[in-house]
């Protein structure tokens, strides 16, 4: 207790002091704060986009099953059906079932009720009529319930008659009960103001007729005309008294209906409303056995909250290694603040100060620095999540978003670990001070450095294990023999397994250990060639290196670890997004894909008009005649390049002996390279080489490598291929010579059935004759699809034709760039990107002035024995050139090495089986050049503050003032 008070009545000292040290070493406090709000602002924005853009998902997915089931965007269905008179509940059971819903949704789960809706009814009674207005019975029996909702009168309003009154509701009283009911009921079954029904035990008498006055209103959880078939409205008073005098009529049904204000949702909540919803259902059964819940949104909160944990992990994954490059950071200013002050803790340690005092002393200071970094980390986390909403593709920010981010968001669990994780971070370095003595330390400065903790317990090779096992693990995953990925399934949400984000940047860092455990040894190299072939500032400098190689061990490993992440980042941006286009396009085969059909309409009539509400659906066109296409008025539309015509076909071959079954596809030879989709690596042979194949050959075909394997054919071989089409009972039979082979062709897949290529036109012996076939479509750069098939669409409807759009790429494409999974993995890799690149020109930065300062005494006794500032200046100059330029190119090795092993791991979950078409590695060399370039200007930075630092050095002050710096 009093050490505690001890240390209260400190605070104010070492707030002061801690103030102090801060404003002394300004550059590295604010160093510190930018590596701090990096870390800090990575584990805001994940949450914070997660939350915002899946909200926004879930928001939609319940609008559309609201437009679905026409009912409320958030509402609940309980009901209850008594199997027996005593399971029955009363009136009085269904208004406590009310109250107790109500309160479980307003105080349970915090949201506002609009209005819970209570519906109780009879069971089933036999009716007949005893009194009619018609001159003859409507009907010989009539089965129907008594029912009470509050939805009449309140949304209904009467026809004819007048509402029935609880005059008659007590259990003594006599005669029939009035009742009304829905006036398409009484239409249907000819009923009429009047009339009275009589079952055994009970009269009723129609006293009025009513309508709903919005069958559309969202309130009714049934359309008005399903809740009141076979039903009378009666009051709610008659079933508290007269009805359930005797229990002969029990409220056989009840059901409750609890619609949500729409305004009162806060879809980030989802996983309370989740619990909530689960709880409310356990409960339910032991407030009333047997009641059911039929609609709720609870299976869409369940997806939403399985599909944001998912998210989180993959995008905390996928930032995991900018926090451990963050963390670098810290730790190397940390480092460069106790080279900084080492000397001052020297002589504390000397006069008494213990190593707990110093420790508690960093400790406050990295709890300020914290505590200034975290409001601009909120900050910084918003904008980043606001860019990762508004990211297109990899550094294209240029996407249009209408997300609404909220801080309220944040994990405080996460954010406090990696608070906790910071401290430590900038802490361990004080380790190392623990026998630190003013004696230790001038022995230290006159040795050479000691190796980093990392080198001298083999963490690099402790890394590698756990990375190398990943790796081994998702390597035998893919080799696996595997089934083609079906059309479609290619593509996906960008499912991807976090152990290869993790797997990756273990081995990110542990490769870069490595080579910095080579560095040394080059160095060393490097000196003793100096002594014969260097120059006096060259051979300063690397026997400088040489001699402490472990001193600049951590700005080096920050800017190859940097260096690689971002190669390796930019890199799995583009393939990922060239794998994207890749899969849909292979799967459409062009931008756009339709048949034109003719249709017999009615001239007013227009078959392409759909989908607005109240209006018929239209004709289905499929089933129309095909259209004869002439693909010239189709190039007339604005925005159409190039058209192609292709048709599919089930056929026969007969290599010599028996037949076989295969797809036939037809194409024309002379518009296909123009239109279609065609990558070089589909076939040995170009594009071309094939198309001139077909010209040479009409009644050619290219077949598929496997298809010659599996029959021992070869090209130039006769089949005899054989086929009816399904229009006009046409045929073919003919033989066909095997042209040539692809390997991959847009729009097929691997599969028993083998396909064979050829000429459309040969098929049916003119091109005229063709029948069956699609039209691919080619659209002009920067034109709108959209645009484009409202013209098509307006083009076919002015002939008497109709279009039916089979595969828009180019939709598909946008769509799915907006899935959440793509937009927040492409956002995180750009806004990383770009991290990567400022920490480590810092860190270069700290580093050299750290130098330049622990080096001031030599550079002065260097200038006083006569060495030319010129050559000072080209030692310092070229030692950072070598030291940047090993970084830079250590960096790019892990870089290159990062994309050949790990990239092709993505096709596991991109396809989930073999991907076709096959996965194209693409290295991010563009992007990561820019990195370097920005690594060039840091390094002219450092050369200029370089010379300016030595033309103010005075040479005296050097001698003079010794160590005491």
């Amino acid at each position: 207790m009093r050490k505690l008070f001890a240390t209260l009545e400190n605070l104010p000292a070492i707030a002061v002091v801690v103030a102090k040290r801060l404003r002394h070493h300004l550059g590295l406090s604010v160093s510190a704060l930018v590596g701090i709000i990096s870390v800090l602002s990575l584990v805001i924005c994940v949450p914070v986009f997660t939350n915002a853009v899946l909200s926004r998902v879930l928001q939609q997915t319940l609008t559309e099953k609201s437009v679905r089931n026409h009912r409320s965007l958030f509402s609940l269905h309980v009901y209850y059906r008594a199997d027996s008179p005593s399971s029955a509940v009363t009136a009085q059971n269904a208004d406590a079932i009310t109250g107790w819903i109500n309160q479980q949704v307003t105080q349970q789960m915090g949201l506002p009720l609009a209005q819970t809706l209570t519906q109780i009814a009879t069971e089933t009674i036999v009716f007949r009529p005893v009194k009619y207005q018609s001159s003859q019975p409507p009907f010989g029996a009539l089965h129907l319930s008594l029912l009470h909702t509050n939805l009449a009168p309140e949304k209904t309003t009467l026809v004819e008659g007048a509402w029935p009154t609880t005059a008659e509701a007590a259990a003594t009283a006599t005669g029939p009960v009035p009742v009304a009911v829905e006036e398409g009921y009484a239409d249907e079954h000819f009923l009429n103001v009047g009339d009275v029904l009589q079952a055994d035990q009970l009269a009723i008498e129609i006293v009025g007729v009513f309508r709903a006055v919005d069958p559309n209103d969202l309130s009714w959880f049934y359309r008005p005309a399903t809740t009141f078939n076979d039903t009378a409205w009666v009051p709610r008073d008659y079933f508290a008294g007269r009805l359930s005098a005797g229990g002969e009529r029990p409220v056989q049904y009840a059901s409750w209906y609890a619609v949500v204000a729409d305004g009162g949702l806060r879809f980030n909540n989802s996983l309370d409303y989740t619990r909530s919803l689960i709880r409310l259902q356990t409960d339910l059964q032991a407030v009333l056995p047997k009641a059911a819940m039929d609609y709720s949104p609870l299976e869409e909160l369940k997806a939403y909250d399985a599909r944001r944990l998912s998210l989180t992990v993959l995008f905390y994954a996928a930032g995991a290694p900018l926090v451990l490059l963050a963390l670098i950071f810290i730790g190397l200013t940390a480092s460069i603040a106790l080279q900084q002050q080492e000397q001052e803790t020297a002589t504390l340690r000397g006069r008494g100060v213990t190593l707990r005092q110093v420790l508690g002393l960093n400790v406050a200071e990295s709890v300020v620095l914290i505590g200034l970094a975290l409001p601009a980390a909120l900050g910084v986390g918003w904008l980043a999540a606001l860019a990762m909403g508004h990211t297109t593709l990899f550094l294209q920010f240029n996407r249009a978003s209408d997300l609404d981010f909220s801080l309220a968001d944040i994990n405080p669990v996460w954010l406090g670990g990696v608070m906790a994780v910071i401290l430590l971070a900038r802490c361990l370095p004080l380790l190392g001070l623990r026998r630190t003595t003013a004696v230790s330390l001038k022995q230290e400065r006159s040795r050479s450095a000691r190796r980093p903790v990392w080198e001298r317990f083999f963490l690099d090779f402790l890394l590698l294990i756990p990375a190398g096992y990943a790796y081994w693990v998702l390597r035998n995953q893919l080799l696996q023999p595997a089934e083609a990925a079906a059309p479609g399934a290619s593509g996906g949400q960008g499912q991807y397994d976090p152990l290869m984000f993790a797997a990756s940047s273990l081995f990110a860092i542990a490769a870069c250990m490595l080579v910095l455990r080579v560095f040394p040894l080059i160095v060393r190299l490097l000196a003793r060639l100096s002594e014969r072939f260097f120059a006096t500032g060259p051979y300063l400098a690397v026997q400088e290196l040489a001699r402490r190689p472990q001193e600049h061990a951590s700005v080096m490993l920050l800017i190859m670890i940097s260096l690689s992440l971002a190669i390796y980042s930019a890199s799995m941006a583009k393939t990922l997004d060239r794998w994207m286009h890749a899969s849909r396009y292979y799967q459409a085969g062009a931008d756009l894909v339709l048949r034109i059909y003719e249709l017999p309409v009615a001239p007013d009539a227009n078959p392409l008009a759909g989908g607005a509400a109240g209006q018929p659906a239209p004709p289905d066109i499929t089933q129309g005649a095909q259209s004869l296409v002439n693909l010239q008025t189709l190039l007339a539309v604005d925005g159409i390049r190039s058209a192609t015509t292709v048709g599919e076909y089930f056929a026969q071959v007969t290599p010599y002996a028996g037949a076989s079954e295969i797809n036939l596809v037809g194409i024309d030879r002379l518009s296909f390279p123009g239109t279609a989709y065609f990558r070089a690596d589909f076939s040995d042979q170009s594009l071309g080489a094939l198309m001139n194949a077909l010209a040479a050959v009409p009644n050619g075909v290219l077949v598929e490598p496997a298809y010659l394997e599996s029959t021992g054919l070869r090209v130039g071989d006769l089949i005899q291929v054989s086929s009816s089409f399904r229009m006009l009972n046409q045929g073919f039979k003919e033989q066909m010579i095997i042209v040539g082979t692809f390997t991959y062709f847009p729009t097929v897949y691997p599969s028993k059935t083998p396909t064979m290529i050829a000429n459309l036109g040969e098929l049916f012996g003119t091109p005229e004759a063709a029948v069956d076939y699609d039209v691919w479509l080619a659209i002009q750069d920067g034109a709108d699809v959209r645009s484009v098939v409202r013209d098509l669409q307006a083009l076919a409807y002015q002939n008497g034709q109709a279009l039916d759009i089979r595969q828009n790429a180019l939709l598909d494409i946008q769509t799915l760039m907006g899935q959440p999974e793509w937009v927040g993995l492409f956002g995180l890799l750009s806004v990383g990107f770009l991290l990567t690149g400022l920490m480590p020109c810092i860190g270069f930065v700290l580093d050299t002035f750290a130098a330049l300062r622990k080096h001031f005494i030599q550079l002065g006794i260097l200038m006083a024995v006569g060495l030319p500032q010129a050559q000072v200046v080209s030692y310092l100059v070229l030692e950072r050139l070598f030291l940047m330029g090993m970084a830079l190119a250590g960096g790019a090795g892990v870089g290159f090495s990062l994309c050949v092993l790990f990239i092709p791991l993505l096709q596991i979950s991109t396809a989930g089986a073999a991907p076709v078409p096959p996965f194209e590695v693409l290295i991010g060399w563009a992007e990561s050049t820019w990195l370097v370039v920005a690594f060039g200007v840091v390094l002219l930075i450092v050369v200029i503050g370089t010379i300016g630092y030595l033309v103010q050095l005075k040479i005296f002050q050097a001698v003079k003032l010794g160590e005491s710096l």
